[in-house]
């Protein structure tokens, strides 16, 4: 008698352990708040400079040959002599015109705001388009120079401008969106400006309006401009496009843009500090120096920010 055999080995079905669905944040949409994870939490303003200063003072012939291109390109392309000119010019005229009316502190403010206003750059077109391409050309220098500089590599001032350009086109892309985030600003500054200028708002309810319209427009452009700032050192990875580096911008300041902005903004108040206690004494005492300190420390304060921004964009990760 035959006996068949049943064939026992049925498919055995493997549960997988449920898992909650993460919660998405959409920006502008209104949400429950997502409770934002432990991690490590952010250096603040005075270790970040602390930590930017040290990087300078540690690579000093390299960072400070960058500069001294950027300083050299900026005088021999964009102002040459002619800021150290009207800087004089103007002094002059101050001197002449407000004589008796100004105290020497209040005329050399009135100097300072000039060359902050200014950039110390020459006031024409041709100017303005040089200083943006050198400024675009010394960034990413700065940029792969602090790079490879942190993962702990020697290298040059001829190899930062030479291997440090080549995503040149990716670069001015993401500048371009930042500068599209900022015309909620601008429009913001435009309305402020004429409603108070051309006696539109006359009344104080008025001018509360224009003032609370300005503020919400404003911080419109720095919620964008958050992130974006940070898509400046994403896309001068290897492989990197303008839209993957914005997105990983944004999503590596999720739940952090208030500590990110309090970090970004001291760095502004820093460096007008330093230049008014720098360059202040110049104007009243040596006016002929003055020029050219504020020259140097535009420079540095390009070098600034961004190794200060890095940094920051390292303690994010």
């Amino acid at each position: 008698m035959a006996v068949t055999k049943k064939n026992t080995n049925a498919k055995t079905t493997v549960k997988k352990p449920r898992t909650k669905k993460r919660p998405v944040h959409k920006s502008f949409r209104l949400s429950k708040p997502i409770k934002q994870p432990l991690g490590k939490p952010l250096p603040g303003i005075y270790r970040l400079f602390k930590q930017t200063l040290r990087l300078l003072l540690n690579n000093k012939k390299l960072f400070f040959g960058i500069i001294t291109v950027y300083i050299l390109l900026s005088l021999i392309l964009v102002s040459g002599l002619s800021s150290f000119t009207d800087f004089f010019e103007t002094k002059q005229k101050l001197d002449e015109g407000l004589a008796g009316e100004v105290s020497g502190l209040g005329a050399s403010l009135t100097l300072l705001g000039v060359l902050l206003s200014s950039g110390g750059n020459a006031g024409s077109e041709a100017g303005g388009v040089y200083q943006l391409f050198i400024t675009l050309i010394a960034s990413l220098a700065l940029i792969w120079a602090i790079r490879q500089v942190s993962a702990g590599e020697k290298v040059g001032v001829k190899q930062a401008f030479y291997r440090g350009l080549y995503p040149f086109t990716q670069f001015v892309l993401v500048a371009c969106v930042i500068v599209l985030q900022l015309i909620p600003f601008l429009i913001g500054n435009f309305l402020l400006t004429t409603a108070m200028a051309g006696s539109i708002a006359i009344t104080p309810i008025e001018k509360s309006f224009f003032i609370i319209l300005f503020l919400l427009l404003s911080l419109l452009s720095l919620y964008m401009v958050l992130s974006s700032v940070f898509a400046l050192y994403i896309v001068t990875l290897p492989d990197m496009t303008p839209v993957k580096a914005l997105r990983s911008a944004r999503d590596l300041v999720l739940h952090r843009r208030f500590s990110v902005a309090l970090r970004l903004l001291g760095l502004p108040v820093l460096s007008f500090l330093f230049f008014v206690i720098l360059v202040l004494p110049l104007i009243y005492f040596l006016p002929f120096l003055a020029v050219l300190v504020f020259l140097i420390l535009s420079g540095l304060m390009l070098y600034f920010f961004h190794a200060y921004t890095y940094n920051l964009y390292r303690a994010l990760l």
